[in-house]
């Protein structure tokens, strides 16, 4: 890897905000090799490596079986649910919301996730709210996580809802 530092910010930065974090090849021309965390970590400022970090840990977790996110708006949170399916209801550690494990919503009170996912099938704002979502949104190419379109950028929105930059990077 022969090539300057600003030469590798101008290539690398772009691949991580895009939510490339697993694969990033090397800016020298006619180079085939990946970028290594201790690679990326020399030739990127501190912020950009700060921000890789978090997606690589984010991508970690969404391999995690029993990990889901807190459904509340503006939290952040997540953690796992050893309980699965089994006691559906998880209550977030950082701000009690319940989401429901199983079907990975705001916990749905009063009926079951069968229920639940009839009343999807058949209740037309049920119908509307996924109309909205296959109109609006498309699956993350990396993550299959659904991601938003806003102002022409594929987004997913993390914690700090404040910075409109975070807003345009997809997860």
């Amino acid at each position: 890897m022969g090539t300057t530092d600003k030469t590798s910010i101008v290539h690398i930065r772009p691949e991580i905000l895009k939510g490339n974090i697993t694969i990033i090849q090397c800016p020298t021309t006619n180079c085939e090799a990946t970028l290594s965390y201790n690679d990326i970590k020399r030739l990127v400022p501190k912020d950009l490596f700060e921000r890789y970090g978090l997606f690589l840990l984010r991508h970690v977790i969404r391999q995690l079986e029993d990990f889901r996110w807190c459904k509340r708006q503006g939290c952040g949170w997540g953690q796992e649910h050893s309980s699965g399916d089994e006691e559906p209801i998880m209550t977030c550690h950082a701000c009690t919301f319940k989401t429901c494990f199983t079907c990975d919503v705001p916990w749905h009170e009063g009926i079951t996730c069968e229920q639940f996912k009839e009343t999807l099938e058949n209740d037309p704002h049920g119908a509307a709210n996924k109309a909205y979502h296959d109109q609006h949104t498309k699956q993350c190419p990396k993550c299959e996580w659904p991601i938003e379109k806003k102002e022409g950028q594929h987004y997913a929105p993390l914690e700090d809802e404040e910075d409109e930059e975070d807003d345009l990077y997809v997860l």
